[in-house]
């Protein structure tokens, strides 16, 4: 290798993010075990067996794997708890199906503590050959029967279907439920932030993959259309705002944990974005919705949504064969006004 190339890597990896994170997964991993010897006395305590759900990143994942809970419930004999990092364990604390939840750092702290709990029951749900999204570092291996790996996943149905496969052997299908913080007062909320009229929520963003960006033009011109030709507000979702600000769009942004967000959605009119994480939970929340979807990596035909959605019943999936890029603004705009009619 280049030493130039050699030099750019390593700088890439020492970056001041870099150390951030590993001073964090350093400073998590004592507290995961502690925690995690804790949580196997207490499951045994009660005279059952400490299991845990392991799938620690993407929220669009762990929305659409929601109902592996539900189906490992049913064994009385087991304490159920769920294995997820820090960012996304609001969406299944409320859960009543999970007895407890273990929150970790990344992917590489699961490893470590993986090689050090070999004794211990674990469902992981995580896809062969997934890599850390903090570190990358070398693939996490989940081998199977059915021969899934990154490169093939979608070939074996929704999101849902390939978990099922990874952690129970069998095909679910489903839609997720959503478990919202019960405790928060979402209508006070909404009549704080203006948005008591109705709203539609945007989500304009897209997971891990810029190839599933919408461009941004687009997605204003739409939100445009509701503002102009309804009497409904707008309420973009994500950390990375992209329609322009005024006095009937909201940004939620980060201001309220995952579930507390659930809690909002629920008064959506409807929704509209591509497949990412928000776009799972108004599939969870049996939101109206329009979602795009455009040709991803070498998928071209992939349904990452489970239950009534992927029978085209509850949402318009407005799909291209090509790049999201493709789909034009008024063919959303048709739909988005068929869901709010």
């Amino acid at each position: 290798m280049e030493p130039g190339v050699v030099a750019r890597k390593l700088a890439k990896l020492f970056t001041i993010q870099s150390a951030r994170r590993a001073r964090a997964l350093l400073s998590s991993l004592p507290r995961s075990i502690f925690r995690l010897k804790a949580l196997n006395a207490h499951a045994r305590a009660r005279g059952k067996t400490l299991r845990l759900i392991v799938l620690p990143e993407r929220m669009g994942d762990v929305v659409a794997a929601e109902p592996l809970a539900r189906a490992l419930r049913r064994s009385e004999g087991d304490y159920l708890v769920w294995v997820i990092g820090r960012a996304f364990a609001d969406l299944v604390r409320h859960n009543p199906n999970i007895d407890d939840v273990l929150e970790i750092s990344c992917l590489t702290e699961w490893m470590a503590l993986d090689a050090l709990t070999p004794g211990s029951a674990k469902t992981r749900l995580y896809v062969d050959g997934v890599h850390c999204s903090w570190f990358g570092g070398p693939a996490l291996r989940n081998l199977n029967a059915f021969g899934i790996d990154m490169d093939s996943y979608f070939d074996h149905g929704s999101l849902l279907e390939v978990f099922s496969l990874l952690g129970l052997g069998v095909r679910l299908d489903e839609r997720p439920k959503a478990w919202p913080d019960q405790a928060f007062d979402a209508r006070l909320w909404l009549a704080e932030a203006g948005l008591t009229g109705g709203f539609v929520a945007f989500h304009c963003g897209a997971a891990t993959d810029a190839g599933r960006l919408w461009p941004a033009d687009r997605f204003q011109a739409v939100a445009d259309w509701v503002l102009t030709h309804t009497a409904l507000n707008v309420l973009e979702l994500g950390l990375e705002p992209v329609l322009q600000p005024n006095t009937r769009t909201r940004r939620l942004g980060g201001a309220l944990p995952l579930s507390r967000q659930a809690a909002v959605l629920v008064a959506a009119k409807a929704f509209v974005g591509g497949d990412s994480g928000f776009s799972h939970l108004a599939n969870a929340l049996s939101l109206p919705s329009v979602v795009l979807l455009g040709r991803y990596r070498h998928f071209e035909n992939q349904m990452p949504f489970s239950g009534p959605w992927k029978r085209g019943e509850g949402a318009v999936i407005v799909r291209t064969p090509g790049p999201i890029a493709d789909i034009e603004t008024a063919t959303v705009i048709e739909a988005l006004a068929c869901q709010l009619t």
